[in-house]
């Protein structure tokens, strides 16, 4: 169950991370295609980490410490609450309009208002003084 967690912070096609990573490589190339290299780089450093973190976690040696017995397999309780991470996962890595369908509206207000607040703005010089209101 870790290991699916562990893939969508990867970034795996049908998981959660994949959208997310796509939409900002995505948007960066059309801002700018050196950042949208660096923010690549960014993905496959990501994608080192925890493959690194997933190796030391789980394929490392047998736990030998003080207390063995205490680690036993997982009861109904963490495998229901394991479920629960998992089906978001792929619900929101197949079909990401489940999720945008609600943001849509408010995002699309939100870089309006952002953008008029930006088109207002003094560019560096233009001759325009900043006044105070």
């Amino acid at each position: 169950m870790a290991a699916v967690i562990f893939f969508a912070g990867l970034g795996l096609p049908g998981l959660c991370g994949f959208v997310g990573e796509v939409f900002v490589v995505l948007s960066a190339w059309n801002y700018s295609k050196t950042l949208a290299i660096v923010s690549a780089g960014g993905v496959i450093l990501t994608a080192g980490y925890i493959l690194w973190a997933l190796q030391r976690v789980y394929l490392g040696p047998e736990y030998k410490g003080p207390h063995p017995e205490a680690i036993t397999p997982m009861n109904s309780r963490e495998k229901a609450i394991g479920w629960a991470l998992i089906v978001p996962c792929f619900l929101l890595g197949v079909y990401p309009n489940f999720v945008f369908n609600y943001t849509d509206k408010p995002m699309n207000k939100l870089v309006r208002t952002l953008d008029s607040g930006y088109q207002n703005t003094p560019k560096p010089n233009s001759g325009a003084v900043m006044t105070q209101k």
